[in-house]
């Protein structure tokens, strides 16, 4: 596990106990990636619940780890519901991830601790957000993280975010997220810096 705060390009930063989410379409079809994005939806909704109170990052470990098994009956149910026959894979530990860039914010590429769930042949464009420190805020419009220093921590279920082009997007937060994160939040920015999703 890596220990060290991931650096980003601004200089903010990851925590490097940061347990993080990455699901990886079966192909980069229109399909396959609302396929991703529904199961997504619901990953994230189950994990909330999984380390709701968890503050200390070995008790929401293990309490990932043992989720895995539901983690990985709910991506097989969201794939039946939606008419798809694809298997899928869902496993923790340490996880291979690409470089990516979300706005400005440049994540380098490494090997980080997470859940992954692969779905049917994993050959599709991934999503990934940090799961704990819980800060997997979902872009409506377009199904990406949203950086989470960009947003207001009250309880709403939506709040207004800018894209690169300083547009404002609707974003929905889903709300037992936004919870745990509004309940803890002042704090940690104030002792580590802002974290991304």
């Amino acid at each position: 596990m890596m220990q060290e705060q991931v650096q980003v390009q601004s200089g903010q930063s990851i925590p490097g106990d940061a347990i993080r989410l990455r699901i990886i379409a079966n192909s980069d079809s229109a399909e396959d990636q609302q396929l991703k994005r529904d199961i997504r939806d619901e990953i994230i909704q189950a994990i909330a619940v999984e380390v709701e109170g968890i503050e200390q990052a070995e008790e929401a470990r293990d309490a990932i780890r043992a989720a895995v098994p539901e983690m990985n009956e709910i991506a097989q149910r969201v794939i039946a519901e939606k008419g798809y026959s694809y298997p899928v894979v869902t496993d923790f530990g340490l996880v291979p991830f690409p470089t990516k860039m979300y706005g400005t914010e440049v994540y380098p590429a490494g090997v980080y601790e997470a859940l992954r769930i692969q779905i049917g042949a994993a050959k599709g464009q991934n999503w990934w957000c940090v799961l704990f420190p819980p800060l997997c805020f979902v872009d409506m419009s377009n199904g990406d993280a949203v950086q989470a220093k960009d947003m207001e921590t009250a309880a709403i279920t939506t709040v207004a975010v800018k894209d690169a082009a300083g547009e404002e997007q609707e974003v929905e937060v889903r709300s037992a997220i936004l919870d745990k994160v509004s309940s803890w939040w002042d704090g940690l920015t104030d002792s580590i810096g802002g974290f991304f999703a």
